[in-house]
């Protein structure tokens, strides 16, 4: 998330840098009482008005929301509380469903590697999901396995994983390749993790530009505006 990162900086910095150098410029238009300024033009020429008047109090109020959320998502309740709801949304909710079943898959086979019983390696493996939802769907699948079910049967009935995965489980089981059948796992996963955040990402670079550009734009029509509007007054 870099560059989309610094997209949008660039943005915020760009209208902002409009708002302190260009719009002040124009200013004066506001005191001309014969000049018609249309109502956006208005709006923008006072808005960089209060933006150049008000900067100080303005990077400080930004800093301190900054600071604020900083202290907030420190906290793992709120990270996860954070979690909770980007798993909700389209694209992001399943990119962070599979970087989780990637995490899980590879820490249980590392765990089965190490010769740690199933039962404790999946205990272990559930801590380390983020998701309260995930973790609840595999404390599920665990009670099952301690009733004697197959791991992949117990799986199956989460609703978390794909028929693919889970016969890489189902074979691991019937081939005594459990832990290495969850590495492969583990990496379909991060790799359709990795495609999905490429998805995102393409369709996020445009939207970001095209959000910077029509506010930018919008700026210089209003500033366009106001100086036809202060050609054309009568006298």
């Amino acid at each position: 998330l870099i560059y989309p990162a610094v997209l949008v900086l660039s943005g915020i910095g760009a209208t902002l840098l409009t708002f302190l150098v260009v719009v002040p410029k124009f200013a004066n238009m506001l005191k001309n009482t014969k000049a018609d300024l249309p109502t956006l033009s208005v709006w923008v020429l006072q808005t960089g008005m209060f933006v150049k008047a008000h900067l100080l109090w303005i990077a400080l109020a930004t800093l301190a929301f900054v600071l604020t959320l900083a202290v907030v998502f420190s906290r793992p309740q709120a990270r996860a509380w954070a979690g909770e709801k980007l798993a909700r949304l389209p694209l992001l909710g399943r990119w962070l469903r599979e970087v989780e079943i990637g995490r899980w898959a590879a820490l249980l086979g590392i765990l089965l590697e190490s010769r740690v019983p199933i039962v404790r390696a999946m205990e272990l493996a559930e801590e380390a999901v983020g998701l309260a939802d995930m973790r609840l769907k595999l404390g599920l699948a665990l009670r099952e396995l301690r009733a004697g079910k197959r791991l992949a049967d117990a799986l199956a009935g989460t609703g978390l994983f794909a028929p693919t995965g889970l016969n890489l489980v189902r074979v691991g089981e019937r081939s005594g390749q459990l832990a290495m059948m969850l590495r492969t796992l583990s990496t379909l996963h991060e790799s359709a993790a990795r495609e999905r955040m490429k998805r995102f990402l393409i369709l996020l670079e445009p939207v970001a530009i095209l959000l910077i550009g029509a506010v930018i734009g919008t700026i210089m029509i209003a500033i366009m505006m106001a100086i036809t509007g202060l050609t054309t007054a009568p006298g």
